[in-house]
């Protein structure tokens, strides 16, 4: 009988063994497959734009380059709101010089730059990713990279944003690849370590998974960030009516995959013409979904006259849904409150 209960009792151990290894498996995968954005997480670039705790978010704006009273409509904006908005973006071709006058303003009057380094070229035509990786540009990123680092405030930082979202002549998705580890890595050697490196796609490329194709790689990237529209129609784009998490939701997954911090770049939508309290009720309403995604911790608002013309308060019912955006404490959030990722 000792012998038997001894078997007995060695055969539990070895099940009970078995089940622990099996549960510690399974944790462990999950872990890596849906990593959670964390402060200690070293394995992404370091972010000196502090990346907010979970739960809270910065609050932003674009208003075009080409309205000459964009900063008059920011600060009209903001009396609306009853806020400053944390974060400004804006954007520039990639040979011509910044930050501008209007970037060093909108710092010094306490915004974040967000600073979108795009693939046009001042002349006409489409930077080449490859004439970038292969050095062709040095001259030209070594002296952004100085300038950037003179602004002495922390920058957020995207090259190339929408790679792949619409037709484009610069190069394949591992050009893409090889240029932006260029661009950064001169950045680094140039000591502008000011920088926040904002990867950007569109909301599309996440949704059918062609994102990953342009992914750089953790160690190059400090945020995931995302252009999405609703009820909107561009030469390039036309869609109807989505969710907040119908747009963004598939771009919180790859970002909490690998651990990094989701910044909407872009978004906006029109109004209904049949229902005027449509619009209004759907920026009030988005705040559930911003709220459960993991990821999330900037949204900048896209205004623009250009082709895809849009802005987000376009009506009386709009401002009041906007504004409850604004004066949620989920955009409590303010990049001087936490300390450097």
């Amino acid at each position: 009988m000792t012998g038997a209960r001894h078997g007995a009792s060695s055969r539990t151990l070895t099940v009970a063994l078995v089940a622990v290894i099996a549960l510690v498996l399974l944790v462990t995968a999950g872990v890596l497959g849906t990593r959670l954005l964390r402060d200690d997480d070293a394995s992404s670039l370091p972010s000196p734009v502090p990346v907010p705790p979970a739960g809270t978010a910065y609050f932003g704006t674009e208003f075009s380059a080409s309205l000459a009273d964009r900063a008059t409509l920011v600060q009209q904006q903001e009396r609306q709101l009853g806020r400053q908005f944390d974060i400004e973006h804006v954007y520039h071709k990639f040979d011509e010089p910044f930050p501008s006058d209007y970037d060093r303003t909108t710092v010094s009057e306490g915004r974040t730059l967000f600073l979108t380094w795009s693939c046009s070229l001042a002349q006409g035509g489409s930077l080449k990713w490859q004439d970038v990786a292969s050095g062709q540009w040095d001259d030209v990123i070594d002296q952004r990279a100085r300038d950037v680092k003179a602004l002495g405030q922390p920058v957020l930082m995207s090259f190339c944003h929408e790679p792949g979202g619409h037709p484009t002549s610069s190069g394949s998705p591992s050009d893409y690849v090889a240029a932006w580890r260029h661009i950064v890595e001169r950045f680094r050697q140039d000591g502008a370590t000011n920088i926040a490196w904002v990867w950007t796609l569109t909301a599309y490329s996440f949704r059918t998974g062609a994102a990953g194709d342009y992914f750089p790689g953790d160690e190059w990237v400090s945020w995931v960030g995302v252009d999405g529209y609703t009820n909107i129609a561009c030469p390039w784009l036309t869609t109807g009516w989505t969710s907040w998490n119908g747009v963004f939701g598939a771009a919180n997954a790859f970002a909490r995959a690998h651990g990094l911090p989701l910044i909407v770049a872009e978004f906006s939508l029109r109004e209904d013409p049949a229902q005027p309290d449509r619009k209004g009720q759907w920026l009030a309403s988005s705040l559930t979904e911003m709220r459960a995604m993991s990821q999330l911790r900037a949204v900048v608002a896209f205004n623009s006259t250009s082709s895809c013309s849009s802005y987000v308060v376009s009506s009386p019912q709009s401002l009041a849904g906007y504004r409850t955006l604004a004066r949620s404490s989920f955009f409590d959030a303010r990049p001087a409150d936490e300390p450097s990722r």
